[in-house]
C-alpha cells in the first residue's frame, strides 16, 4: 500500500513540473480509481482499532499532501486535485470515527467550503442585523468564517466540522429573539473565542448593574446554573487551545460571588435602619426631593444614595443598594409620584394648623 501511494505521489509531482499542464490527464484519474478499490478492500481486512488508526494516520496525511500538490488556484476546475480529494474523502468516510481530527483540510476542499460558508453568512448577517443585534457581537460571530478564509490560516478537518455546526446553529435562530438567546446559543456550542468570552463578561456585568448584593448573588447563581447546563449538553470547542467557555465563565462568576460575599462580611447590615412604608422607587424619589430642596447637606448624589441604602429599609425590601437607589432618583411613572404628593399635602395641612 505504501508503494501504491508512492506511485500516485510520483505522478502528481511529475504533473506539477510540466510546463503545459493538462487538467484532463487520465493518469491521476485511473490511479485514484484503482487506489479507491484497493484501499477500501485493505481497510476491510484490518482487525483492530490500532491497525485502523495507524493505517489512516499514514495514508490520509499523505493523500492531503498529494491533493495539495495537484491543486492550482488559478485553474477553475482542478480535475486532478478533485480526483485525489474524492479518494481522500472516500477513505476517510470508510472509517470516519477513527479519522484524525487534526488532519489538515486540503486546499481544494477549503476553497469549496469558503464559497459555501460565504453564501450562508450573507443570510445570517442580514438576519442578525434585522434583529438589531449589536454590531460588535456580529463582528465577533463573523470571526470563524473570516478566519477560515484567511490565506494565512491552516484549518484542520476539525475546524471545518465545528464551523459547519456553528453556521447551522446560527441559521436555526428564530426571528425576533433577544441578544440573550443568541449569547446562550453561542455558549452552548462552545464558542470560546477570546473576544466573545470578554463580551460575555460585560454582558453579565450589565445584568448585575443596579442590584443590591443579595440580588447579585441570586442572579450569579442562576447564570452559573444555566452555563453549567450548557456544558453538559456537549463538549464542543471552537479553540482547543483555550479552556471551554463554560469553564471560563463559571470561573468569572466564582470570583464575583467570592468578592460579594467578602464585601458582605466586611460591611455587615445596619441593625439600626429606619423602616419605611414606602416602596424603593417612592423612597428614592422622596429622598431626592428633600435633597433638591436643601434638606440634606451632602456633597453629591453618590454619597446620598450610599447613605440611603445603609440607613433605610423600604417596604418589601430590607437590604438596599446604592446603585439601585441612584437609578431610581428620576421616576416618570405617576403611580410613584402621586403617593408622595398626597403625603406632602397632608403634611402641609398639618403644619398650617399651627400657623393660623
Amino acid at each position: 500500500m505504501n508503494y501504491e501511494l508512492e506511485l500516485l505521489e510520483t505522478l502528481a509531482d511529475w504533473l506539477k513540473k510540466q510546463v503545459v499542464f493538462n487538467e484532463q490527464d487520465v493518469l491521476i484519474h485511473e490511479e485514484t480509481k484503482r487506489l479507491r478499490k484497493a484501499m477500501l478492500k485493505h481497510i476491510m481486512t484490518l482487525t483492530n482499532d490500532t491497525q485502523i488508526n495507524t493505517y489512516l494516520q499514514i495514508h490520509l496525511y499523505k493523500l492531503v499532501e498529494i491533493c495539495d500538490l495537484l491543486y492550482h488556484p488559478e485553474n477553475e476546475n482542478n480535475f486532478n486535485s478533485a480526483a485525489t480529494l474524492e479518494l481522500l474523502i472516500a477513505i476517510r468516510q470508510a472509517a470516519n470515527s477513527f479519522a484524525p481530527q487534526d488532519l489538515k483540510l486540503p486546499l481544494l476542499l477549503r476553497q469549496i467550503k469558503c464559497v459555501d460558508y460565504a453564501v450562508q453568512w450573507i443570510n445570517i448577517n442580514k438576519a442578525l442585523k434585522d434583529q438589531i443585534v449589536d454590531e460588535v457581537l456580529i463582528d465577533i460571530i463573523a470571526y470563524p468564517i473570516e478566519n477560515f478564509a484567511n490565506i494565512k490560516s491552516q484549518p484542520k478537518w476539525s475546524n471545518d466540522n465545528y464551523l459547519s455546526l456553528f453556521i447551522g446553529a446560527l441559521e436555526d435562530i428564530p426571528q425576533n429573539v433577544n441578544v440573550d438567546v443568541i449569547i446562550h446559543l453561542l455558549i452552548r456550542i462552545g464558542y470560546n473565542f477570546s473576544r466573545f468570552t470578554a463580551y460575555c463578561y460585560r454582558w453579565m456585568q450589565q445584568k448585575l448593574e443596579g442590584k443590591d448584593q443579595e440580588e447579585k448573588l441570586k442572579l450569579l447563581w442562576v447564570l452559573k446554573k444555566e452555563i453549567r447546563q450548557h456544558g453538559l449538553l456537549n463538549n464542543l470547542s471552537f479553540d482547543d487551545r483555550r479552556l471551554p467557555i463554560t469553564e471560563e465563565l463559571c470561573n468569572w462568576i466564582d470570583e464575583e460571588q467570592t468578592s460579594l460575599i467578602h464585601q458582605q462580611s466586611e460591611n455587615p447590615s445596619n441593625q439600626m435602619k429606619i423602616n419605611t412604608k414606602l416602596k424603593v422607587l417612592q423612597l428614592a424619589y422622596w429622598e431626592k426631593l428633600q435633597y433638591d430642596n436643601g434638606v440634606y447637606d451632602e456633597a453629591n448624589l453618590d454619597i446620598l444614595s450610599e447613605k440611603i441604602a445603609f440607613n433605610f429599609s423600604s417596604k418589601f425590601q430590607e437590604e438596599l443598594s446604592a446603585p439601585s437607589i441612584k437609578s431610581k432618583f428620576y421616576p416618570k411613572d405617576r403611580s410613584i409620584i402621586e403617593p408622595i404628593e398626597k403625603l406632602l399635602v397632608k403634611m402641609l395641612e398639618e403644619v398650617r394648623q399651627f400657623l393660623h
